[in-house]
């Protein structure tokens, strides 16, 4: 990392951030009473299982 800017470190801090948020609003949606929604955050869980198993 340099004075100029963020580098790499951040960047993938960024990414590990975005990649939390959205892990934990799936789970919430997963508590959903509804059905649609429920199923729709499992689709999103397993595609986060794809993303987290290509690092």
């Amino acid at each position: 990392m340099n004075a100029s800017g963020p580098g790499p470190v951040s960047t993938l801090d960024q990414v590990d951030k975005g990649l939390k948020e959205t892990l934990i609003d799936a789970l919430n949606a997963i508590l959903s009473p509804v059905q649609e929604v429920r199923s729709a955050a499992e689709e999103r869980i397993k595609v986060l299982e794809v993303t987290e198993g290509e690092n």
